[in-house]
């Protein structure tokens, strides 16, 4: 049986605003595998990419972590969703870079560039146009959630990748 992902794993990559501190955050994986996870269906991967920690996350990748592992029965989303919910562009650039699937998709029917619409505390242009210039489909769902975050803003950057 996996061991388990401390909670401690978050708090040490600075969720909810505590002090960053990925020395102890590597430490923590190397005590329970870069495969555990919690009662979430985190991984360290997931997690790390969701706050945006690229040096943890490309620690995990070198030791064999998957890129695309969602845990069975579980909520979860791929590591590359979850950087791109939180319109984490360096950690979305690093997963694709690994061989991330651009197209996955969460309960939701989600795909990272869809997400990339969702809860939008963040402007979410750069990850959508660096999405779409790595390959990602402007499908039915993702003009429907572009155009309801700012249509204009939306129509532009379709223009501008389109001309």
């Amino acid at each position: 049986m996996a061991k388990r992902l401390p909670w401690e794993y978050r708090d040490a990559l600075g969720y909810d605003g505590l002090p960053v501190d990925e020395d102890v955050a590597i430490q923590l994986v190397k005590d329970v595998g870069v495969h555990a996870t919690n009662s979430l269906g985190d991984t360290p991967l997931s997690t790390a990419a969701m706050l945006g920690r690229v040096h943890t996350m490309q620690w995990l990748l070198n030791q064999g972590a998957v890129v695309d592992y969602v845990v069975p029965n579980k909520n979860g989303k791929t590591p590359l969703l979850w950087a791109c919910e939180q319109k984490r562009l360096d950690a979305a650039r690093l997963l694709l870079e690994h061989g991330a699937n651009i197209e996955a998709v969460d309960r939701f029917n989600n795909t990272p560039l869809a997400t990339t619409f969702v809860n939008c505390f963040a402007d979410p242009i750069p990850l959508a146009e660096f999405l779409i210039r790595s390959g990602a489909s402007i499908t039915d769902r993702v003009r429907s959630l572009g155009t309801s975050w700012n249509a204009d803003c939306f129509q532009k950057l379709l223009d501008r990748l389109n001309p």
